[in-house]
């Protein structure tokens, strides 16, 4: 039996293999924000596709320099001179690198505010440096950081090429921060270092695989996972402090292929603002591989509409309408007017008109037809003009 149905779907789903283009996609979303500095670095392992947007912008680097420390960690462990489930005493009590006063961290500024109910015991090495990244823990950071020092850190990220990346102190050394003395990065220089990663190159091959393991497990997810598919991983690092807010990560997709990106944000008053604009980039970077979301399945897409006119009339003429009543006619006309007028605007403002016919299960006779818009990898507008059974 025969069921004529019009269906409007607004689906963050791509229907179209030709892939949007990631640079206009992400200029577009930073002209929309021209108060603020936003800075991106992407690179494609599978082929080599990279984007650069303010790339050596200096920025705060707010928690994203615990992925520096963590690489340093590692490197005292594979040189034998640290161990990962060596104890370490858990204490709230540091030292400016300013003046040398002494000062401690605000639990209820923490994203790891369990860490301090541990104050005056021991944990091993390992779990302080899975806190410092996957809860962004300030406690476990300066805890970390004092076992190798500042300057080892700095020394290891220019072997690896990070020229640019300054990493001077622990967190919340607010003397220091008043005075100039603070952890800066850019997107540039953390896009080499998770390409590092990536590549296995980072201390070794070993180190890279638990450093990406821990990154994997990153519990602080409304950055660069906001705007993907749930079935992406993503070994990722966020940082927020007032007016900041960053994401660093290397995205691994269902087929096994992998992507840096590193979105860097100034000026957002609110920290959740920024990391919509991150997600905004995030979704436009996944959908330019073409790897976006389907509501049709892609083999079904049979040619695509060029003249909205002709098809009309072929649409009305399939529908056997002749010998009917003229005002049956008129009304099942009028039916299917207004959505094809909405296919009409949507081709107009630069969408991609598609036919497509599927069956609903392997070897029946079961089939769907009908039009999707698409624009931007996203379906704008889905008409379904038969659901035959």
């Amino acid at each position: 039996m025969k069921r004529l149905a019009i269906f409007l779907l607004l689906l963050a789903g791509c229907t179209t293999s030709r892939r949007p283009d990631l640079a206009a996609s992400v200029d577009r979303i930073l002209a929309a924000h021209p108060n603020q500095t936003i800075a991106v670095a992407y690179y494609d392992s599978r082929d080599g596709t990279t984007l650069l947007r303010s790339e050596h912008v200096v920025f705060h680097a707010a928690s994203t320099m615990k992925v520096p420390v963590m690489l340093g960690i590692f490197e005292a462990v594979t040189r034998g001179e640290l161990h990962l489930d060596q104890p370490v005493r858990v204490r709230n009590d540091f030292v400016s690198i300013l003046d040398g006063s002494h000062y401690a961290l605000d639990a209820g500024e923490d994203s790891d505010p369990d860490l301090y109910k541990s104050i005056g015991q021991d944990v091993p090495l390992r779990e302080l440096v899975r806190r410092m990244i996957v809860r962004s823990s300030n406690l476990a950071t300066n805890l970390v950081i004092e076992l190798i020092g500042a300057p080892r850190v700095m020394a290891l990220m220019k072997q690896i090429g990070a020229e640019r990346i300054q990493v001077l102190r622990g967190v919340e050394d607010d003397k220091a921060y008043h005075a100039g003395m603070n952890n800066t990065t850019t997107a540039y220089d953390l896009m080499l270092i998770l390409r590092t990663l990536d590549e296995s190159r980072a201390v070794s091959a070993e180190a890279s695989k638990q450093m990406i393991d821990i990154l994997l497990a990153q519990e602080l997810n409304d950055g660069i996972p906001a705007g993907l598919p749930k079935d992406v991983r993503v070994a990722h690092k966020t940082g927020s402090i007032t007016a900041i807010a960053h994401d660093a990560g290397l995205v691994i997709a269902p087929d096994g292929s992998h992507y840096v990106l590193v979105v860097l944000t100034r000026g957002f008053a609110k920290t959740a603002n920024g990391e919509k604009v991150i997600a905004q980039i995030s979704r436009a970077a996944w959908n330019a591989r073409g790897q976006c979301n389907w509501s049709v399945p892609k083999d079904s897409l049979q040619r695509k509409i060029e003249d909205l006119d002709a098809e009309w009339k072929t649409l009305i003429a399939s529908m056997n309408l002749e010998g009917l009543p003229p005002e049956a006619k008129a009304g099942a006309e009028k039916y299917f007017e207004p959505d094809f007028a909405k296919l009409r605007q949507a081709k107009a403002r630069g969408a991609e008109i598609w036919f497509f016919r599927y069956e609903k299960c392997p070897g029946c006779a079961w089939y769907r037809d009908g039009y999707v818009a698409v624009h931007d990898c996203r379906v704008v507008h889905e008409v379904t003009t038969s659901d035959d059974m």
